[in-house]
């Protein structure tokens, strides 16, 4: 995987996984100690977080750095249709598979528990 393919992964990843949580770039910023602007641009691809920031992100998003870290097994992200250029993990950070994956809206998705 090159490396621009990387950060679009990561960004991906972020950006799936804060909206899963129900979260708003300002809820997640503010829960992190970054700005709005930075995490903007994480999600978007255009700058890619240090180790620090991405540290920060996952304690916040409740998962483990190596959720972000372990791309060789998201490489199985598969494209929504056309008109989302958007990409979606096939697993969530708990193994199960990703609501959107299963053509689910990730607002309709409840989990048990």
């Amino acid at each position: 995987m090159k490396m621009h393919e990387e950060v679009e992964a990561l960004a991906i990843l972020i950006h799936d996984l804060r909206k899963f949580k129900n979260l708003t770039q300002g809820e997640l910023a503010e829960r992190i100690n970054r700005s709005v602007d930075l995490l903007s641009q994480v999600e978007r691809a255009v700058s890619r977080p240090t180790v620090a920031d991405l540290t920060a992100i996952s304690e916040a998003l409740g998962v483990s750095t190596a959720y972000f870290y372990n791309l060789s097994k998201l490489r199985s992200i598969r494209l929504l249709p056309a008109a989302t250029p958007r990409a979606v993990p096939l697993r969530q950070p708990d193994g199960k598979a990703h609501p959107r994956a299963l053509g689910l809206q990730l607002n309709s998705f409840t989990s048990q528990g």
